[in-house]
């Protein structure tokens, strides 16, 4: 369902159609759902619906921040069974990333993407604390954001010693 269109009103529907399914894989990249539109998309991943079932979720450059991030976490501290996330492109940097450190720790992640979200060497000591707790991760895409020198060093403490991750991306 990529590049669509969707706009924020389509989050309702979207949730609606997908608690109706056994999607495994869903991708809704690039298609403008915004804070709001992802809030009500939220609704889907809450584990009374069945969205247990989703092992893949793209929700790439949709224009959605730390409000938006927000409810999707709150969401996903209770599924256990998604294996990939994607969330390429959307404005996550600084403290705006604060809930990823509170639902990954305990989440099936194995692969996250964040690349080109503006993360900055503050939002490294996030992903630090992911890292360290989450041990599935085994993939992490931190590609095309603005970490320097410092945030490379809290990164590599949070590297230190954990049995999976075997992908970095740190490319520009």
């Amino acid at each position: 369902m990529s590049k669509n269109g969707i706009g924020s009103w389509g989050g309702v529907l979207l949730s609606e159609a997908c608690a109706q399914t056994n999607l495994e894989r869903l991708d809704l990249s690039l298609n403008y759902l915004s804070d709001q539109g992802i809030r009500d998309f939220a609704r889907y991943l809450d584990s009374k619906t069945k969205a247990p079932t989703l092992l893949s979720l793209d929700l790439g450059s949709n224009a959605f921040g730390g409000i938006g991030f927000g409810n999707l976490a709150d969401k996903l501290s209770r599924n256990f069974t998604l294996q990939q996330l994607i969330l390429d492109g959307n404005a996550l940097g600084g403290k705006r990333l604060i809930t990823l450190k509170n639902f990954l720790p305990c989440s099936a992640i194995q692969k996250l993407s964040l690349r080109n979200c503006e993360l900055d060497d503050e939002s490294i000591e996030m992903i630090k604390h992911v890292i360290k707790k989450n041990q599935s991760l085994r993939s992490l895409d931190l590609s095309k954001n603005f970490i320097y020198a410092k945030g490379v060093r809290v990164l590599i403490d949070g590297l230190f010693g954990h049995p999976n991750l075997n992908s970095l991306n740190l490319g520009s």
